[in-house]
């Protein structure tokens, strides 16, 4: 374990060492080409319902057209939120919970404030008017469910990381926020699977009751793709993507 720990560590150190290269013009031209091949894919226009990572400022594909062309096209879009807050008030040094909450529009995503990372985040006063993917993330920053927003299942989540292979691996930043959230997202899914089975006329078939996984796609800067024959280090915490998508095509399981 401490091994394979060192060894992301070098990896992601190596990345970030070849990212400083890139200038952001280089990163605009290869997010619009990962952007049509994403909107090119059958997932994507068949999704009603979308996970969008909202990017930094550099070293990552830039993602505000994929928002974009999700909201004009009528789809809901769902970002990130870390609730860092709660944790403090409980005095709690777990890490902190991410959550997916629910834009409402262009002028909502245009307006929201960056964190200290410049990343553009719903505020927390904000989330208690936005749909949640996960009903329990209402209930932590309530503190009850008596008012809860929508709970929306995702079709798709676009997701970032600092490397990726082609075995569709993804290394991410070392806080193991989207790990741990696709773990409880899967919790729920395979709960409400059993429940449907447990309720359903048992003359009727159990398969295809409950909500899937979404599908996930990783989209990766040219710099960010591990060479052929090369995979990232990952365990068993570590979620295997559908997709990872560049500006040279789809590469998919």
């Amino acid at each position: 374990m401490a091994a394979l720990k060192a060894f992301k560590k070098e990896l992601r150190k190596a990345i970030a060492e070849n990212l400083k290269a890139v200038s952001r013009a280089q990163i605009l031209e290869q997010s619009c080409s990962v952007c049509q091949h994403v909107l090119s894919m059958s997932q994507y226009r068949a999704a009603k319902t979308i996970g969008i990572y909202v990017s930094m400022p550099g070293g990552e594909i830039d993602t505000r057209m994929f928002i974009y062309d999700a909201l004009d096209h009528g789809k809901k879009v769902f970002v990130p939120f870390i609730d860092k807050e709660t944790n403090r008030i409980k005095n709690e040094k777990s890490t902190p919970l991410m959550m997916m909450v629910s834009l409402r529009s262009r002028n909502d995503f245009e307006t929201l404030e960056p964190d200290k990372w410049g990343i553009p985040t719903p505020s927390r006063n904000s989330l208690t008017t936005r749909d949640h993917v996960l009903p329990e993330d209402h209930k932590t920053i309530l503190g009850d469910v008596r008012n809860k927003t929508n709970q929306v299942r995702l079709d798709m989540i676009i997701m970032p990381g600092v490397a990726f292979d082609r075995a569709c691996g993804r290394l991410g930043h070392g806080k193991g926020f989207y790990d741990e959230f696709l773990a409880r997202l899967n919790r729920m899914c395979c709960s409400e699977i059993f429940s449907d089975q447990s309720t359903a006329d048992a003359s009727e078939p159990a398969s295809g009751l409950g909500s899937p996984m979404p599908y996930l796609v990783g989209v990766a800067l040219e710099e960010q793709l591990m060479p052929a024959g090369k995979v990232v280090p990952t365990d068993n915490a570590d979620w295997r993507l559908d997709a990872v998508v560049t500006r040279e095509g789809i590469i998919s399981k």
